[in-house]
Formats: structure tokens, C-alpha cells, sequence
């Protein structure tokens, strides 16, 4: 039962790395939005990129524990709030009166 439980951790790791396509959004705990217009980028060492149709604006994120830290590349101040992975499909962000759900987008093959 252990080696069970370590193997499945190994493959379904719960990293924030990879795109995530935005599914929902919450504001004040009401449903603003379930279009995917959005998607968010977080790559080694600590890139993270935010594309809305043809625009793209990168910034840099920290993580500690469960608590989140996006900054654009040209602001001083990020926001800050928290985060958590359900399985390995679904990240919610959480900052302020804000709620993002994204799902997993899955990965690129390798030419």
C-alpha cells in the first residue's frame, strides 16, 4: 500500500509549473466569468507569463508553502494571496476578493 501511495505521488506531482487555461472567476464569492480567455504560464525559475488573446505580459512568481506571489516584470508590487492544486489538474488562486479556477493544459510534445 505504501509503494502504491509513493508511486501515484511521483507521477501526479501537485507542481504549479505548466500552462493553466482559466475556467472560472470569482469576485466577492459571485461567478463573473466562466469564458477561457485567459491563460497563465509558470515556468523555471520562477517565470510566469499571462496571455489574454494576442497579448503577452510576463512577470516572475514565489511560492511558499500555500501562499502565492505574481509580479508583472515591470511593477514594483505584486499581488499576493494564496494557492492550492486539486489533483493535479486544477489550480485556484486566490487574491483578495479574487477567485481564479484554472484547469491543467496539458503539455507540448517535444520535437
Amino acid at each position: 500500500m505504501i509503494r502504491i501511495l509513493l508511486f501515484t505521488s511521483a507521477l501526479f506531482s501537485q507542481s504549479i509549473l505548466g500552462t493553466w487555461q482559466l475556467k472560472e472567476q470569482y469576485k466577492n464569492n459571485e461567478l463573473v466569468t466562466f469564458e477561457p480567455y485567459i491563460k497563465y504560464e509558470f515556468s523555471a525559475p520562477n517565470v510566469w507569463r499571462s496571455y489574454v488573446g494576442d497579448y503577452v505580459d510576463y512577470g516572475f512568481f514565489t511560492t511558499n508553502r500555500q501562499n502565492i506571489e505574481l509580479k508583472f516584470e515591470d511593477e514594483d508590487d505584486g499581488g499576493h494571496g494564496t494557492y492550492s492544486i486539486r489533483g493535479d489538474s486544477l489550480l485556484i488562486i486566490e487574491i483578495e476578493d479574487s477567485k481564479m479556477v484554472f484547469k491543467r493544459l496539458p503539455k507540448k510534445p517535444e520535437l
